[in-house]
């Protein structure tokens, strides 16, 4: 979407500001809540991604939001896709641009959702082996159990028997997806065209060294039980 206007979330201030695209200050708005992503659905609605973190104002039914509406012209607030409120949000890593040109994803979460000012909705879904739904299950469970910390979290990002996805961006002619598992990186290709979907993996562990062609090998399915479906 062309805007000539760019938003920015100020999490410490916790405050929305608004700029022309030359730098000019246009406008502020107060936000207290607890998010790490934003996007900007048109001029006036903001969406925010809360990732598992609670926000406690906008609790109900033993849950809260993992998405935030935020009406900058009515000052007005709505949540979507909430989660259940025993989930320890320290078992989750952070994944960086989770939204991003309206497309979400968040950890361990199988479904890529596009967002509109109307409507949120399934966009893409990751067909995992059972297998590996069987480990993310285990650990999903174990989250909603027992006290976990961001050590656990990123050893279960780094080194879990189940891909974690990390990034995704797409546009008209492909779909990128990174995601990591058991000391691995994944990146995954899929050509809507074509139907067609291509993996990647680093044949070193994490981290990668810095030579792009020994980094990669390309072959169908490295993981063996992933499918990319788009809705």
């Amino acid at each position: 979407m062309d805007m000539d206007f760019i938003y920015v979330w100020d999490s410490v201030q916790k405050k929305v500001l608004k700029y022309s695209e030359n730098g000019d200050f246009l406008d502020s708005y107060k936000f207290d809540y607890t998010a790490y992503s934003l996007c900007c659905i048109n001029e006036n609605l903001l969406s925010f991604c809360c990732d598992y973190t609670p926000n406690y104002s906008l609790y109900k039914d033993k849950k809260y939001p993992s998405v935030i509406y935020f009406n900058t012209a009515e000052n007005e607030i709505a949540g979507y896709l909430y989660f259940n409120e025993d989930v320890n949000n320290l078992a989750y890593t952070s994944t960086l641009n989770n939204l991003y040109d309206k497309n979400l994803y968040l950890p361990l979460n199988d479904t890529i959702y596009r967002l509109n000012a109307d409507l949120i909705s399934a966009k893409c879904i990751l067909k995992y082996d059972d297998k590996y739904l069987l480990y993310k299950n285990e650990y999903i469970e174990r989250s909603y159990t027992e006290r976990m910390t961001v050590n656990d979290a990123e050893e279960a990002c780094n080194k879990g028997k189940f891909p974690q996805l990390i990034t995704y961006f797409s546009c008209d002619s492909v779909h990128l997806l990174f995601m990591r598992m058991n000391g691995f990186l994944y990146s995954g290709f899929y050509y809507p065209d074509t139907k067609e979907y291509k993996e990647a993996s680093s044949l070193g562990k994490i981290p990668i060294e810095n030579d792009i062609d020994k980094s990669f090998f390309f072959l169908r399915d490295v993981l063996k039980g992933i499918k990319f479906i788009v809705l």
